[in-house]
């Protein structure tokens, strides 16, 4: 059970009276330091990859409809795979990575998402 590894820790503006968001925040860092190294890479990766489908920097998700955007390999893999391919842990996916994304996209099962 990963809650006698680790103090319970959820990403979210609001904390317990005896903490700030502050000490949360640097005890996940401290606890995730490499992976979140490794997130960078990925996300930094997706984003080049992405340019050279879509010809533009800026963050939407409207520039992923034109035709060049459909022969992008990244709609076949899902955020997991490319998480997983740049080193990821189990543990960083689980307790950042989904609640946040689940949060943003309403759902509870982040696997089939490319």
């Amino acid at each position: 059970d990963q809650s006698d590894q680790h103090p319970l820790e959820y990403l979210t503006c609001l904390t317990s009276p005896d903490q700030s968001l502050d000490q949360v925040d640097q005890r996940l860092r401290a606890r995730f330091t490499n992976d979140i190294r490794r997130w960078d890479r990925a996300v930094s990766f997706v984003d080049t990859l992405n340019w050279c489908f879509t010809l533009e920097s800026t963050p939407s998700f409207y520039k992923h409809s034109g035709w060049l955007s459909f022969a992008n390999p990244l709609n076949l893999v899902s955020m997991k795979t490319v998480a997983r391919g740049f080193g990821v842990s189990q543990d960083f996916w689980a307790t950042v990575i989904e609640p946040l994304h689940q949060l943003n996209m309403s759902c509870n099962d982040l696997s089939p998402i490319p």
